[in-house]
C-alpha cells in the first residue's frame, strides 16, 4: 500500500493509469476496477477515501451511505447527472467534474453533423433501418440545418471551441 488513503477508480476507457499513478502514487493506494454499476464497485469502495468515476453509476444516496470515509467523488466527464448531488452535500462529500472533457471532439462532431444535414450528405443507406425516402425526422433535421440561426444556437458551445480551428 502506497499510503493511508484509498482511491477507487470505478471504471476507465484508456490504456494506462500512468497519470493517476504519478499524481497519487505516493499518497494513496489506487484500486482500479472495470465496473458499470455502483453495486459492482461498492464492495471495494466501502472503505475508500475518494472515488474516481468515468461512467459507472448512478452513485446514489444509498451508495454514499455505504462509503462513510469518502470525502470526494471526482468525475472524469463533464456532467454530474449520475451523482446524487444533494446526498453528497448532506454527506459532506465534494463532487468535482472535468468541464472541458472532449470539447474538441464534440465540436468536430457537431460541425460534421451540421454540414451533413445542410448538404443532405447523411448516409441513410447504411442505417440499421433502410429508408427509400426521407422520413419526417430527416426532413426536420435538414430544415433545422438550413435555418442557420437555430443551427448556430444548437451547437453554440462546441462551436466556440471549433472556431479555433476553422
Amino acid at each position: 500500500m502506497a499510503g493511508n488513503a484509498k482511491v477507487v477508480l470505478t471504471d476507465y476507457v484508456w490504456d494506462s493509469l500512468d497519470v493517476e499513478n504519478e499524481a497519487l502514487g505516493g499518497l494513496a493506494e489506487i484500486v482500479a476496477l472495470q465496473t458499470k454499476t455502483a453495486a459492482e464497485f461498492l464492495p471495494e469502495a466501502e472503505d475508500c477515501d475518494a472515488i474516481l468515476n468515468t461512467y459507472a453509476g448512478p452513485i446514489t444516496a444509498e451508495a454514499m451511505g455505504r462509503m462513510p470515509k469518502c470525502k470526494i467523488i471526482a468525475r472524469y466527464g463533464i456532467g454530474v447527472d449520475t451523482i446524487d448531488l444533494k446526498a453528497a452535500t448532506e454527506a459532506g462529500i465534494i463532487v468535482t467534474n472535468n468541464p472541458t472533457y472532449c470539447i474538441q471532439e464534440v465540436a468536430e462532431h457537431a460541425m460534421a453533423l451540421l454540414l451533413a444535414c445542410a448538404r443532405w450528405k447523411l448516409n441513410w443507406q447504411n442505417s440499421p433501418i433502410r429508408w427509400r425516402t426521407p422520413t419526417p425526422m430527416m426532413k426536420r433535421w435538414r430544415n433545422m440545418a438550413r435555418w442557420k440561426n437555430a443551427s448556430i444556437i444548437w451547437v453554440a458551445i462546441p462551436m466556440r471551441r471549433a472556431s479555433r480551428w476553422c
